[in-house]
């Protein structure tokens, strides 16, 4: 499985400590905690699930 992420950040993101993230295959955006997203990516590397 593949997954291309572009990352949004920025003023209101980087005020609340998010960034938006859109699926690029998707299209679907979410906005989540900056930690929250990096530990949810590195699992994913970690597990080939990326």
């Amino acid at each position: 499985m593949h997954h291309n992420y572009i990352l949004v950040v920025g003023e209101e993101e980087e005020t609340a400590g998010t960034v938006s993230v859109r699926n690029y295959k998707t299209k679907d955006q979410t906005s989540e905690n900056l930690s929250d997203f990096e530990t949810r990516v590195l699992e994913e590397i970690k597990t080939k699930s990326l």
